[in-house]
């Protein structure tokens, strides 16, 4: 590391210890419901009152960052990603953390790192380039810079957060139905060739994405398809491994918004007790603890409230909706 990077490491060592406090509720105030274990996470921002969502059994202690505060924003192309040295990503995230109230937090920190190459993309460099690859068989000489840049930024992310859970978003996102489309498969061989070069050694855990893709007005067997797709997520998510061959720790994020530009219900809002059917479908994979997002503290196309949204989830949890 180059002094400056110390430096800004060392300040954030300081504020560790006397710096603001993040509005995630205590695990103590959390009522132990049917929706324990669900950490409500919002897009670079705490849900304000904690307290509305204890009684329900809910945590807010998570946040997602957006890839700008690690130099992988809009704002970034192939070549600038690649090029941010430590100093600059340690000097970005660390106004970052400052801005967020996250110095010397505890919280899952969800790296949603999208912006120039979508690690569901990944696999769209291994092996595309048979005269740059050379003796490595896990993809081209441009592959391994990408992953190069995106480890940078996981380390920067675990050293200026040491007692926080790093979580890496969208390992995997399935986007149909399709265990043995083309897409998916090239998905499956980007994770596998990451995991080689270290992708994952450093994270605390990795967010399979459940974005529900289907509705009613879709399909007469919408649930089938949205249950293949969090089954696919799931079952690939256990075959990630670090270079010491370990399984990661898995913590899926599902969402109440549809998400498919494709389907008659895109970015409205699925029912309660569908969610918690996706819900029952991710517990038989044993999975206790998981996600639900929310871009900010509005729902969206509803006037229902977040709090709201999540009583409903807990009625159906309650009332033991059938699953899939």
């Amino acid at each position: 590391m180059n002094k400056l990077t110390v430096f800004i490491m060392a300040l954030l060592v300081l504020f560790t210890s006397f710096g603001l406090v993040n509005a995630a509720s205590s695990s103590r105030d959390i009522a132990d419901t049917e929706l324990s274990g669900l950490v409500l996470v919002l897009q670079s921002a705490w849900f304000t009152d904690p307290s509305e969502l204890a009684p329900l059994g809910v945590s807010n202690n998570g946040i997602v960052v957006n890839g700008s505060a690690v130099l992988q924003g809009k704002d970034q192309d192939m070549d600038s990603y690649l090029a941010a040295t430590e100093s600059q990503i340690v000097e970005s995230f660390g106004q970052y953390v400052t801005k967020h109230n996250l110095n010397g937090s505890t919280a899952y920190v969800i790296m949603d790192l999208e912006a120039v190459i979508a690690p569901k993309n990944w696999g769209h460099y291994v092996g595309s380039d048979s005269d740059d690859a050379g003796d490595n068989q896990n993809g081209t000489s441009e592959f391994n810079q990408i992953i190069t840049a995106f480890n940078l930024r996981i380390s920067v992310a675990k050293n200026l957060l040491p007692t926080a859970k790093i979580c890496l978003y969208g390992m995997p996102v399935p986007s149909s139905p399709h265990p043995t489309g083309a897409h998916w498969i090239q998905q499956q061989a980007g994770f596998t060739a990451a995991g080689k070069l270290g992708a994952f050694d450093l994270a605390d855990y990795i967010v399979p994405t459940l974005y529900t893709r289907y509705c009613e007005q879709d399909s007469s067997n919408y649930t089938s398809k949205n249950a293949t797709m969090i089954s696919m997520a799931l079952g690939e998510a256990q075959t990630f491994r670090r270079t010491n061959g370990e399984s990661i720790p898995i913590m899926p994020l599902v969402t109440p918004t549809l998400f498919n530009g494709a389907s008659a219900c895109n970015k409205t809002n699925i029912p309660a007790t569908e969610l918690w059917s996706q819900i029952t479908l991710i517990k038989s994979y044993s999975i206790d603890s998981y996600f639900m997002w929310v871009g900010n503290e509005d729902m969206p196309d509803t006037d229902q409230t977040i709090p709201e949204y999540l009583g409903d989830l807990l009625q159906a949890a309650n009332q033991n909706s059938s699953g899939f």
